[in-house]
């Protein structure tokens, strides 16, 4: 699975938030092929080539192109 973890400057939170990911999908033997954290801006325009995308709510209707692949 290709996972994008995203927040508004892609140092903090979404680290944080990658960490707890990583560890959620190893406890539910869910195999991560690429595991990506980063700035809105740059999720924004790279969603698309990630299965799952991982960001605060406040930011859900930035990706409102990656939700259109599925």
């Amino acid at each position: 699975m290709r996972i994008l973890v995203s927040c508004a400057n892609g140092s903090g939170t979404s680290l944080m938030m990658m960490r707890s990911v990583e560890k959620a999908m190893k406890e539910l033997n869910v195999p991560i092929t690429k595991i990506h954290h980063c700035a809105i801006s740059e999720g924004k325009s790279s969603a698309t080539q990630y299965d799952v995308v991982f960001t605060p709510v406040n930011f859900l209707n930035m990706f409102t192109q990656a939700e259109k692949k599925v």
